[in-house]
């Protein structure tokens, strides 16, 4: 809660828009701002608000304290501002009080959207973007409108001296499944006029199953930079699918040109997922990556449904100074881990046929591939894996203590370690310190390390 002044005269600014939304570090995958709660409110005549959010919150594993809440707010004549709350949300932080937001003067965007053939776009969505903060590009907190039935929109952003903006934002337009434009230099003028949507592609292809048969009514979906979710269908009776309103090339092309100064290949590529199970995680279904072609139709490769199998299994030590429960486990990808029980158990309900490596990590420290315990396992086609064990290696541990100046306890003190002297390059994170100053610092054995906080 707080209040929403005008920068210049400290008045209170009523019936300002304010929105806000909570990064929930436990979720991960393509959706895992799509699963992000958030709010909006509008201020009252004395300029205060209040958002309440009822969300998950991370209390264990490897983001512990790190759930982010970020308040924007603009109106009329201002600037759209976006700020973080601190500290973070915690069990123990879920109240912040006079947040209060000075909304400096904005910069007034309009212009209609409509389609190659010129006719209007109701329903686009209009975000101000740049390249800062991804959070606030996908939640629309530089600037966010829709386009209304006759394509027009207006939305206020901040000037080109603000300290959460570029001197170069831009708008991307979108509308799922009919297209997409990137609008540039949007600081020099109010009128953009009549925005036409790019072109755009279309992906097309098939799923199957194992047998290769046709699987209909299956969930398909294409995501992408700078867009998000691009498109959504099903597939019909004969397991075909079309996605449309992809940008591709050459006008994804230029948008990197243009965004930073150079262009690498890998960049422009969109994932194309299928899941029979609306419920599973993106990350763990079927996928592709390609390329659309603006005004062409491009065919992927088949999608094969019903082939990923269950792995399961637990973490062993025979002696370890820390629990099992809470670490993280790893199938090849960082942003594919789980946490385990308090006995060391994990499972991962869908895994792609083929050789995986499984890692283990501790919930502090997820900075290197090595992880305190590893092994390879090979899944065959539908086929569950039940008893992995992940033998665990015997670590250092170091317990440190944090005092000030004067030897008072310091509290909430991240103790960390590298290899270097100088405290640069890698590092090792630890615990946080208690209200006593205690920190702890689990170590790779016969290493030297230099430990600060």
């Amino acid at each position: 809660s707080g209040r929403v002044t005008d920068e210049t005269t400290g008045q209170p600014i009523a019936n300002t828009l304010v929105r806000g939304h909570i990064i929930v570090c436990q979720y991960d995958g393509p959706e895992r701002f799509d699963r992000c709660p958030q709010q909006e409110t509008a201020t009252d005549a004395e300029g205060y608000y209040e958002l309440v959010f009822d969300t998950a919150l991370t209390v264990t594993g490897r983001s512990r304290g790190r759930d982010t809440l970020c308040v924007y707010a603009g109106a009329a004549g201002y600037e759209t501002q976006p700020r973080y709350v601190r500290p973070n949300v915690t069990p123990e932080n879920t109240s912040f009080t006079d947040f209060d937001l000075a909304l400096a003067p904005g910069k007034e965007i309009k212009g209609v959207v409509a389609d190659s053939g010129g006719l209007p776009v109701a329903a686009a969505v209009v975000r101000a973007q740049n390249s800062n903060n991804g959070d606030w590009n996908f939640f629309g907190a530089l600037g966010k409108a829709v386009s209304a039935a006759d394509g027009s929109f207006v939305l206020w952003i901040g000037g080109a001296d603000r300290d959460y903006q570029t001197r170069e934002p831009w708008l991307c337009i979108q509308k799922q499944g009919s297209g997409a434009a990137l609008v540039w230099d949007i600081l020099s003028t109010n009128d953009l006029g009549t925005v036409q949507m790019l072109p755009c592609g279309q992906i097309a292809g098939r799923v199957v199953d194992g047998q290769g048969a046709s699987v209909a009514g299956c969930e398909v979906s294409v995501r992408g930079y700078p867009c998000s979710l691009i498109d959504r269908t099903t597939t019909d009776a004969e397991g075909r699918y079309v996605l449309g309103g992809v940008p591709g090339v050459p006008s994804i092309v230029d948008f990197y040109q243009r965004k930073n100064k150079g262009y690498q290949d890998s960049w422009g590529v969109v994932d194309v997922y299928a899941r029979l199970n609306p419920d599973l995680n993106l990350k763990n279904a079927p996928q592709y990556k390609i390329k659309a072609r603006d005004g062409e139709v491009v065919t992927g490769p088949d999608l094969v449904v019903g082939t990923e199998a269950s792995v399961s299994g637990r973490l062993v030590a025979s002696d370890v100074p820390y629990g099992l429960g809470g670490l993280m486990v790893r199938v090849d990808r960082w942003d594919n881990m789980v946490e385990t029980d308090p006995e060391g158990r994990f499972l991962f309900p869908t895994v792609a046929p083929g050789t995986h490596t499984l890692a283990a990590y501790l919930p502090h420290n997820l900075r290197y591939d090595r992880g305190i315990g590893r092994i390879t396992i090979d899944v065959e086609p539908g086929r569950p894996i039940t008893d992995i064990e992940i033998p665990l290696e015997r670590l250092a541990e170091l317990r440190i203590q944090y005092l000030d100046a004067d030897g008072n306890p310091l509290e909430g003190i991240v103790a960390g370690a590298t290899w270097a002297s100088s405290g640069e390059g890698p590092w090792t994170e630890g615990t946080r310190s208690d209200e006593q100053g205690w920190a702890v610092l689990y170590l790779y054995p016969n290493e030297v390390q230099y430990v600060g906080g």
